[in-house]
């Protein structure tokens, strides 16, 4: 049972572990200060023989948030090697719990693209093909309509 900052291996496992959880997860990705939450980490991790507290809790599911952030982000560099990964031993199971979230990207993407609706010849225009008369061209419908 290590009081003091740093974290064995075991523990960093442990903390991966509970943060892995659904509900945890969910949490975590509406509100990342969160006493509550983390006083759960905190609790689960003492029931497992690790006395670390609500705020160590935090602190570390933080950095290592943001090693995996910058990980990620060399690996999506062009010509980076993937020897980055492997330089952080936790990134494969921080992927799993934060590769599918985004954290500045934005969630939706917006395309632009020119409205291309066609338009319906009016009924009055249909009326006119009926009784073999020649439609009145408008704006509208020139370049839709053949006589």
């Amino acid at each position: 049972m290590n009081r003091g900052q740093t974290w064995a291996k075991e523990e960093v496992e442990c903390l991966i572990e509970i943060w892995a959880d659904e509900h945890i997860c969910a949490q975590l990705s509406s509100t990342h200060k969160n006493a509550e939450i983390y006083s759960i980490f905190s609790k689960q991790m003492r029931e497992r023989g690790y006395l670390r507290s609500v705020e160590q809790c935090r602190t570390k599911t933080k950095k290592l948030r943001q090693q995996y952030i910058k990980i990620r982000d060399a690996l999506s560099k062009t010509g980076s090697s993937t020897k980055v990964k492997d330089k952080f031993v936790w990134y494969d199971a921080l992927d799993k719990i934060l590769g599918t979230k985004p954290d500045v990207e934005p969630v939706d993407i917006v395309e632009s693209f020119e409205d291309t609706e066609t338009v319906e010849p009016s009924q009055s225009q249909d009326t006119d093909y009926q009784e073999g008369r020649t439609p009145k061209m408008t704006p509208t419908s020139l370049g839709q309509l053949s006589p």
